[in-house]
């Protein structure tokens, strides 16, 4: 949580990240953020991470795939007031987490978000 813009980034992949004001909108809004370092994290792995996030947005789009240069560690998956930190690519992980907080920001009433 924190201060952040009047309006959201654009659900999806980015190859530059968002702002982080942005992305609180975001999470604020029931989505999941991916962050991932790309020193940290193997070129197989982002494929495979990004297919992933394609995947799971088909069932529910609010999710962002973003770079993020100063993480500490390869993977973080976010959710307004979860973060959980993957020292490697862990599908299962993924899909746990995303499965367990989507659509549940302070904003989403029943499964129901703003934009």
């Amino acid at each position: 949580s924190g201060p952040h813009y009047p309006y959201p980034a654009a659900w999806g992949i980015y190859k530059e990240p968002p702002a982080d004001e942005f992305l609180v909108h975001n999470l604020e809004h029931g989505g999941v953020i991916i962050s991932y370092n790309p020193k940290q994290i193997k070129d197989q792995e982002l494929t495979q991470l990004q297919q992933q996030a394609r995947s799971l947005s088909y069932f529910n789009g609010r999710i962002i795939l973003t770079p993020r240069l100063n993480l500490d560690t390869a993977i973080a998956l976010t959710a307004w007031n979860y973060l959980q930190k993957l020292n490697r690519y862990n599908s299962t992980a993924v899909k746990v987490f995303y499965d367990t907080h989507i659509v549940r920001g302070p904003e989403c009433q029943q499964g129901l978000c703003p934009g």
